[in-house]
């Protein structure tokens, strides 16, 4: 069985290690750092980085072209 959600204002990201859901008006911007990295990968590099400790770091930051703060972490199973 596959179930298929829609949520209005949101689109899709579907790339080969990425999977999830993005604010339409910032799509562009994670696509254009998945082209290169990860967004954990990216988001730890920044400056400014807020970093949140648990099993894995977690980032606060800016992710740029007018999308605002975001925390990025690994999704843990």
């Amino acid at each position: 069985m596959t179930i298929s959600l829609s949520m209005p204002g949101y689109a899709k990201i579907n790339t080969a290690n990425t999977r999830g859901l993005v604010i339409e008006t910032c799509l562009r911007a994670v696509e254009s750092i998945l082209t290169s990295e990860t967004l954990y990968e990216y988001a730890g590099r920044q400056p400014g980085v807020r970093q949140f400790q648990g099993r894995v770091p977690a980032y606060a930051t800016n992710l740029g072209d007018g999308c605002g703060d975001v925390v990025v972490r690994h999704a843990m199973r």
